[in-house]
């Protein structure tokens, strides 16, 4: 994600975000915006506050596999808040 998008949405630490809500512009430029320096990619991390007040890092992977699968009409493929099998999963070793 390009660094300096994030500020131009109004995203700060504390911010809770809607889901759908951009957050900021994907780019593949380096931090002086002048040439591409790597694939179109985005860092993301999810931290929850424990009842117990202690702050920890969740996996958001499949909160968002579930939410892309939603976007283009089928299933979450979620139970029991695990992801289920894909049936059109392409394992190792397939050719």
């Amino acid at each position: 994600m390009n660094p300096g998008s994030i500020k131009q949405f109004g995203i700060e630490p504390g911010v809770k975000v809607k889901a759908g809500a951009p957050i900021g512009k994907i780019d593949n430029y380096n931090n002086e915006g002048t040439k591409p320096y790597t694939s179109l990619h985005l860092h993301l991390e999810a931290r929850v506050t424990t009842a117990k007040g202690r702050l920890v890092i969740v996996p958001p992977y499949t909160s968002m596999i579930a939410a892309y699968r939603r976007q283009i009409g089928i299933p979450d493929g979620i139970s029991k808040s695990e992801l289920v099998k894909d049936q059109y999963e392409v394992t190792a070793g397939c050719r």
